[in-house]
């Protein structure tokens, strides 16, 4: 069965701090077993969820900057996702890298497809600063089944 949500968010206006040459995780990593510590999936008669997201089509990435990031760091997003646990720090399958450089504004948007059927059970992202450090600013990061329209 598909997870039928219309999307996971992995950060909601996440602060971000980073060290040079360091990453921290995503707020959530979700586990689409239905097992999680930070997101739980079921269905309406509380049967786990298998991680079969996105069978009709592909899934899309969509990472956004809520408050302008501050400092000489470049920040690169990497979506993950890992078969056996929810450690994605290390050992996990990359899916997408984005790049947003140093000190992107508010609003500044990437967004990636991933092919459907290619994401493990934990999913969740990496936030790495390169070049320097980030001391302030928030991200907004997410998995949908379709693109985003703004209207």
């Amino acid at each position: 069965m598909p997870v039928l949500d219309k999307a996971i968010e992995f950060s909601d206006a996440q602060t971000l701090s980073i060290g040079s040459g360091a990453s921290i995780k995503s707020t959530v990593v979700a586990d689409l077993a239905g097992k999680a510590d930070s997101l739980q999936l079921d269905d309406v008669w509380g049967n786990e969820i298998t991680p079969d997201i996105g069978e009709s089509g592909n899934l899309q990435f969509t990472c956004q900057v809520a408050t302008t990031l501050v400092g000489a760091g470049s920040l690169t997003v990497t979506l993950v996702s890992k078969a056996a646990d929810a450690s994605i720090d290390s050992g996990a399958t990359t899916h997408v890298t984005m790049a947003f450089g140093a000190t992107p504004a508010a609003g500044t948007r990437k967004t990636a497809y991933v092919p459907a059927g290619t994401i493990n059970n934990y999913v969740g992202c990496l936030y790495a600063a390169s070049g320097g450090t980030i001391t302030a600013g928030a991200l907004d990061s997410f998995l949908s089944l379709d693109h985003e329209r703004i209207d």
